[in-house]
C-alpha cells in the first residue's frame, strides 16, 4: 500500500469552534473521493452547516459514507453532486474573519457548485489545487474545520489524483440518509405487512410536520465569563473558546440580541469585574424584567481552599472560582461559592428566580495527588492565596441587608433545595472537569456536549433534569458526570420562555379509537410526551392553544393521544410539543449498513416502539447515542457502547470476543437491545439533586488473610495497604488468587440502606452483591450514620471479590454502583444474565424506580479495570496505571495542522539492519511475507490520554499464507520526544499496536495487540514475537490484513522512520 501523501492549504476563516475532520469517514484513504456536498444557509448571512458523502471503491463495488452536519442543522439545504469523471480542484468564497459566509467549488472540467451561503464577508479567498511533483493538479481529498452554530473555518486537504480515488465510477451512487431518524424509520418499516404502504422518511415528514418561524426574540439575558490566561501563569486553552461558543449558540441559534449578553474574557475577568457584572444583573433599569430568564456561564479554573478559622466550625473547605488576577502577592482572593450565591440571591430578589448557572470547572484536586494533568479545570490551592478571615463579609451584607449571614455556607450554589437558581455543573462531587487541548479543537468536554444536545432538542420542551439525563457520555480520561442542582430541576429550561426561531406543528387526525399525531417514535415522540393543541399551524400572538394533552402509546409512525374518543378536538388541528416523555428510552443510532442488512420482521416495529416491556429506543446521532448498532464482515451485528468506562477501557464493541456472532435478525438483535437498555438505564440511574454524593465514601482494598478464624472455621481477611480508589477508578492486574473488599463510610447525619450492583460492560450482566449479615436478600445493608461498613470481608460469611480473565480476554472491567436510601427497598428484578450466553429470548425488561418519590436516595460508583499484561520484551516501559488497547475506530481522527503535522523529513535516515540483528528467518520450504511503511509517521499527544494514529497496512492474507504463517514480529526505527525536543518524561510513553483489519476495511473486534515501546534514542527495535500459539492466529480469516498504529500516552510525540511487519513460516530463529 502506498503511503498517504497529502498537502493542506493555509487556514481559512475564524479560530473558534469545535474541531471536526472528514478523515474518519474515508472508507479507503487511497481511493476515496467527494461525491456529494450539502450545505445549509439559515438566513444569517453565514454558511450554517456542511456535510459530505465520500465514496470509495473495492472489487468493483462503491462504498459511500456520509458525514454528520457540522454547524447548524437548521435552515434550507442545497445539495450538489460531483459528476462522474470530475473532481474538485478549486475552492473559493468569503469569510468575515470569524466565520465562513460563502463557499463555492470548481471541478477539473470547470463546472462549479452553487454558491453556498451569502456573499456577506469582506475577506475573499480563492484556493487552487497544489501541483504534484509531475506538474499535475492535485484534487480535494477531504476537509476539516471548526464550527459551532455555523461553519467558522475550513482546512482543505489535497492529494494526488491516484490517491484521491479518481477512477471511473462504474456503479451508481446509492442514496444515503444522513438523518438518524430516517434510518430508524427505515428499520421500523421492515415489517412484512408495512413495507409496501410506508412512504419514504422525507415524504412521511413532509406530510405530517409543518415548520413555522416564531418571529419571537427571546427575553434571555446572559453573563458569559471565560478565562484562559491567568496572572499567575497557570493557564487553560479552551475556556475562552467555550465562552465564545456559548455566546454564538445564544446569538445564532436562539437569536438572542447582542445587547442582552455581557461577555468578559481573560483580562476583563478580574475579581472586581466579575463581581460588578453579577451586581449589574440585579440593578434597576437594566432592561431585565421580573421573571425574564437569566443565564450565568463560567468557564475557567475552580479550586477548594481551607476554610478560615472564624468559619472552621461550619465547613473544612470553601469552593471557589478563580478570577484572572488572583494573586497572593497582591492579595487578590478567589471568589467563594457563597459570595456568588449571595449575589445570585440578590438577583433573584430583584428579577425573579428564573436563573440558570452553568459552570464548566471543578474544585477537587485530591484525586490527582501531586500529578495534576494540564487538561483539568482545577487549580491546586498551593498556588492560591489562603483565606485568613471570612471573605467578602461586607459585600454579602450589602447584597443581602437584613439577612442573617452568620453561616455563609447556607448561601452556597450547589445546595439541593436552593430556590434562587438551577445549577448545571460540569462534574460531580470529587470528580474533575476536563478540556480537550487539541491544537485544532479546543473545548471543554461538558460545554461541547451540552451545546450539541441543546442544538438537537426542543429546548422549550425539555426540563433541566432531562437535559442532564440526556447528555452523552463524556470522552474523558476519568469519570466526569455532570450534575444538576436546585429546587426547580423539573422546570422547563428557562421556564419555557426561550424557543428556537422556528417551531414544528404536527398534524392530528381522528380515527376510530381516538386522535393520532401524524408522527411517532421515528420523530423521537415517546409515551408521556406532552403537546399543546392548536387550531392552526401559524405561531403568533393571535394563536391560542385549546389544551395540552399527553401521548399514551406510540408506534414508529403515529402517536395516540391519551383520552381517546373522549377528547373534544376539532377534526383539523395541530400539536406542538411542550414536554418530553420519561427519560428511560435508550438513545440509539442504527447505521445505514445495519438497516440494509437487517431482515424484514414485524418484531422491529413492535419492540422498537416499546411493544414489549417498558423499554423504548430513541433515535439520535452517533455523538449523542448510548449505543451505535452496525454490521461488519459477513453481516455480523456489532454494538458500540459510549459509556465512559467502556470507552476508556477499550471494551466498547460487543459482542465480546469468543461469543457467537449476532446476525442482523430481529430474533437475535432484539434480546440484546432489551438487555442493553435495562443495563444502561440502571447504570445511569441517579437522582436529581444528589443528596448523599458528598457524604458516602466507597473505598476498595486488597485483602490479606489473617490467622483468626470465624465461628464457622473460615479464614478472615483484613485490608492490606491503602485505599486503591484514585479518581473514581481502580487499576489492578487480573489474578483469581487476589482478594479484594469494600469499605463504605456514611458521613451523613441519617441512617441509610445500601445495595451494591456489579455491571459488566462486556457481558451486560447485572449482579447484586448479597451481604449475608442481614436477614432478607433485598432489604439492603444497614449503614448507620457516621459509621463504616464492609462488603466482601468482615462480619458474617462474606465472600471477597476476585477478578480474572478467560483465555479470549486481555482486559476487562467491572462497574460498581452503590445505591443508598433512607428506606429499604426490594432489589429483586434488577439482576440480569448475559444476553450473549442465554437463549435468544427477551429478558425481563421492566424498569422500576427503586426507591419512589418520597425516599431520599443516591448512588456512588467506582470502576474496576483489570488486565492481563502481555509478555513483552524488557525494553518496554509499562505506563503507570492501567492501559488497555482496542481497535482503531473512526472517532480517532488524525490532526492536520502546521502545529502538529511536520512537513519536513527527519534529519536522520534509518540504517539498514545489521547482520547481528535478530530477524525472522523463513524455513527452507517457506516464504517471508512483509508489510512495510513507505513514509515516516509523527504523532503528537494533544492531551495526557492515549492518542494513536494508523501508520500502514500489510497486503491481505491469502489462504496459502494463513496455512503457512507460524509467527510475526514488528521492527521499527523510531524514538520518542517530549515537547520542544525534550526527552520523554516518566509519564509519557510511546508504543506500537498491531490491529487485525477485516476484508471490509474495519478493525475486527478486540483484535488489537501491543507490540513494543519506543526508545529515547533513534534506533532499530524488535517487538514481541507473536508465536503460533498466540490468540491472534485463532480468529484470522482470508482477506484480513494487519494495521500498525503509532501511539502516545502523555504529553509528547513519537517520530518513526522505516518499519517492517514480518511474518515467516517458522518460529523466531536467533542468528
Amino acid at each position: 500500500m502506498e503511503g498517504h501523501r497529502s498537502m493542506q492549504t493555509s487556514h481559512v476563516g475564524g479560530h473558534e469552534g469545535a474541531i471536526w475532520s472528514h478523515l474518519g469517514f474515508l472508507d479507503n484513504q487511497c481511493n476515496s473521493q467527494i461525491s456529494s456536498i450539502t450545505a445549509r444557509a439559515p438566513g444569517t448571512g453565514l454558511l450554517g452547516g456542511l456535510q459530505m458523502i465520500y465514496t470509495s471503491f473495492a472489487d468493483g463495488v462503491s462504498i459511500s459514507k456520509g458525514t454528520p452536519v457540522y454547524g447548524t442543522a437548521h435552515g434550507p439545504t442545497v445539495t450538489w453532486k460531483v459528476n462522474d469523471g470530475e473532481w474538485i480542484t478549486r475552492a473559493r468564497g468569503r469569510h468575515d474573519g470569524k466565520a465562513i459566509c460563502q463557499l463555492q467549488f470548481m471541478t477539473n472540467r470547470l463546472n462549479s457548485s452553487p454558491a453556498f451561503g451569502q456573499p456577506t464577508g469582506d475577506i475573499k479567498f480563492d484556493i487552487k489545487a497544489p501541483r504534484t511533483n509531475g506538474g499535475a493538479d492535485m484534487v480535494l481529498h477531504c476537509m476539516a474545520g471548526k464550527s459551532d452554530g455555523c461553519v467558522n473555518s475550513l482546512l482543505f486537504i489535497w492529494a494526488e489524483p491516484a490517491e484521491a480515488g479518481i477512477i471511473p465510477m462504474f456503479t451508481p451512487l446509492p442514496e444515503y440518509n444522513l438523518n438518524p431518524r430516517a434510518t430508524f424509520y427505515d428499520l421500523c418499516a421492515k415489517s412484512y405487512n408495512r413495507i409496501d404502504r410506508i412512504t419514504s422518511f422525507e415524504e412521511y415528514s413532509k406530510a405530517g410536520i409543518i415548520h413555522r418561524p416564531t418571529g419571537v426574540k427571546p427575553p434571555l439575558h446572559a453573563l458569559i465569563i471565560g478565562i484562559n490566561k491567568y496572572k499567575i501563569n497557570h493557564n487553560l486553552v479552551a475556556a475562552v473558546s467555550d465562552a465564545l461558543n456559548f455566546k454564538k449558540f445564544l446569538t445564532v441559534d436562539l437569536l438572542v440580541p447582542e445587547k442582552q449578553i455581557k461577555l468578559i474574557l481573560d483580562e476583563q475577568a478580574k475579581r472586581s469585574g466579575i463581581i460588578k457584572a453579577l451586581q449589574d444583573l440585579a440593578k434597576d433599569n437594566n432592561g431585565i424584567k421580573h421573571s425574564d430568564p437569566i443565564l450565568i456561564y463560567y468557564a475557567g479554573f475552580g479550586s477548594e481552599l481551607d476554610s478560615p478559622s472564624d468559619l472552621a466550625s461550619n465547613a473544612s473547605s470553601v469552593r471557589c472560582i478563580v478570577p484572572q488576577d488572583v494573586s497572593e502577592l497582591d492579595q487578590v482572593l478567589p471568589i467563594p461559592d457563597f459570595t456568588i450565591g449571595a449575589l445570585v440571591r440578590k438577583i433573584a430578589q430583584e428579577k425573579g428566580n428564573n436563573i440558570t448557572l452553568i459552570f464548566d470547572c471543578c474544585y477537587f484536586a485530591g484525586g490527582f495527588q501531586d500529578k495534576m494533568p494540564p487538561d483539568v479545570r482545577v487549580m491546586n490551592k498551593k498556588h492560591l492565596p489562603s483565606f485568613q478571615a471570612y471573605p467578602d463579609r461586607l459585600l454579602i451584607q450589602d447584597a443581602l441587608p437584613g439577612v442573617d449571614i452568620a453561616d455563609p455556607f447556607s448561601l452556597g450554589l450547589s445546595l439541593p433545595d436552593v430556590d434562587t437558581h438551577v445549577l448545571l455543573a460540569a462534574c460531580g462531587h470529587r470528580e474533575a472537569a476536563f478540556e480537550n487541548r487539541n491544537s485544532l479543537g479546543q473545548y471543554g468536554y461538558f460545554t461541547m456536549a451540552l451545546l450539541e444536545l441543546l442544538r438537537s432538542t426542543e429546548i422549550h420542551a425539555l426540563t433541566f433534569k432531562s437535559l442532564i439525563q440526556r447528555l452523552p457520555a463524556l470522552k474523558t480520561s476519568r469519570a466526569q458526570n455532570p450534575v444538576c442542582e436546585g429546587k426547580h430541576v423539573d422546570r422547563i429550561l428557562f421556564d419555557a420562555q426561550v424557543k428556537y426561531p422556528d417551531t414544528s406543528f404536527i398534524a392530528i387526525k381522528p380515527k376510530q379509537d381516538g386522535f393520532y399525531l401524524e408522527a411517532g417514535l421515528a420523530q423521537e415522540i415517546t409515551p408521556g410526551s406532552r403537546f399543546t393543541i392548536h387550531k392552526g399551524d401559524i405561531f403568533g400572538p393571535s394563536d391560542t392553544d385549546i389544551g395540552t394533552h399527553e401521548v399514551d402509546w406510540v408506534d414508529p409512525f403515529v402517536a395516540h393521544l391519551k383520552g381517546g374518543n373522549d377528547l373534544d378536538l376539532p377534526p383539523i388541528c395541530y400539536g406542538r410539543q411542550v414536554g418530553y416523555g420519561p427519560d428511560q428510552a435508550l438513545a440509539i443510532h442504527f447505521t445505514e449498513a445495519f438497516v440494509r442488512a437487517a431482515e424484514p420482521s414485524e418484531v422491529w416495529s413492535h419492540v422498537l416502539c416499546g411493544g414489549q416491556g417498558g423499554i423504548f429506543l430513541r433515535p439520535t446521532t452517533p455523538g449523542l447515542a448510548q449505543v451505535v448498532v452496525s454490521v461488519y464482515g459477513d453481516n455480523e451485528t456489532t454494538l458500540t457502547l459510549t459509556n465512559q468506562a467502556s470507552v476508556k477501557y477499550r471494551i466498547k464493541t460487543l459482542p465480546p470476543r469468543g461469543q457467537l456472532p449476532i446476525p442482523p435478525k430481529a430474533s437475535h438483535v432484539v434480546p440484546v437491545l432489551g438487555a442493553l437498555a435495562k443495563w444502561n438505564w440502571y447504570l445511569c440511574h441517579a437522582p436529581t439533586p444528589r443528596p448523599f454524593q458528598k457524604f458516602v465514601d466507597l473505598e476498595f482494598y486488597k485483602l490479606q488473610s489473617i490467622r483468626d478464624l470465624t465461628d464457622e472455621g473460615n479464614t478472615t481477611h483484613d485490608p492490606e495497604g491503602e485505599n486503591l480508589v484514585v479518581g473514581g477508578e481502580v487499576n489492578i492486574v487480573a489474578n483469581a488468587k487476589d482478594l479484594y473488599g469494600i469499605r463504605v463510610v456514611n458521613r451523613s447525619n441519617v441512617d441509610l440502606y445500601a445495595y451494591l450492583l456489579l455491571f459488566s460492560p462486556t457481558s451486560l450482566t447485572i449482579k447484586y452483591k448479597y451481604v449475608p449479615t442481614i436477614s432478607s436478600f433485598s432489604q439492603g445493608l444497614p449503614l448507620p450514620k457516621s459509621q463504616p461498613c464492609t462488603i466482601g470481608y468482615g462480619a458474617g460469611r462474606q465472600t471477597p471479590f476476585t477478578f480474572s480473565l478467560d483465555e479470549t480476554q486481555d482486559t476487562g472491567a467491572t462497574i460498581l454502583r452503590l445505591f443508598v436510601s433512607t428506606r429499604s427497598t426490594n432489589i429483586e428484578g434488577v439482576e440480569q444474565e448475559s444476553p450473549f450466553e442465554v437463549s435468544a429470548t427477551l429478558p425481563n425488561q421492566d424498569l422500576k424506580d427503586l426507591f419512589g418519590r418520597d425516599v431520599a436516595w443516591d448512588v456512588v460508583g467506582v470502576n474496576i479495570a483489570y488486565s492481563r499484561w502481555p509478555e513483552m520484551d524488557e525494553t518496554i516501559t509499562k505506563p503507570s496505571g492501567l492501559t488497555i488497547f482496542e481497535s482503531q475506530d473512526s472517532s480517532i481522527i488524525p490532526v492536520l495542522s502546521t502545529d502538529t503535522w511536520s512537513s519536513q523529513k527527519l534529519s536522520i535516515f534509518p540504517p539498514n539492519p545489521t547482520p547481528g540483528d535478530t530477524t525472522l528467518v523463513p524455513s527452507s520450504n517457506g516464504a517471508l511475507f512483509t508489510g512495510r511503511s513507505s513514509s515516516p509517521r509523527r504523532v503528537e499527544a494533544p492531551t495526557s490520554a492515549v492518542y494513536s494514529l494508523p501508520w500502514f497496512r500489510t497486503p491481505a492474507l491469502t489462504k496459502e499464507l494463513l496455512a503457512s504463517i507460524r509467527c510475526m514480529r514488528l521492527r521499527t526505527f523510531a524514538n520518542g520526544k517530549g515537547p520542544d525536543g525534550a526527552s520523554l518524561s516518566a509519564e509519557a510513553v510511546g508504543y506500537f499496536e498491531i490491529s487485525v483489519i477485516g476484508p471490509d476495511g474495519f478493525p475486527k473486534r478486540s483484535m488489537t495487540y501491543r507490540s513494543h515501546s519506543t526508545s529515547k534514542s533513534l534506533e532499530w527495535m524488535d517487538g514481541t514475537v507473536f508465536e503460533e500459539n498466540h490468540i491472534v492466529w485463532r480468529y484470522l480469516k482470508v482477506g484480513d490484513c494487519f494495521e500498525v498504529s503509532v501511539c502516545v500516552e502523555g504529553k509528547g510525540f513519537k517520530q518513526t522512520q522505516v518499519n517492517k511487519l514480518q511474518y515467516g513460516s517458522d518460529l523466531l530463529l536467533l542468528s
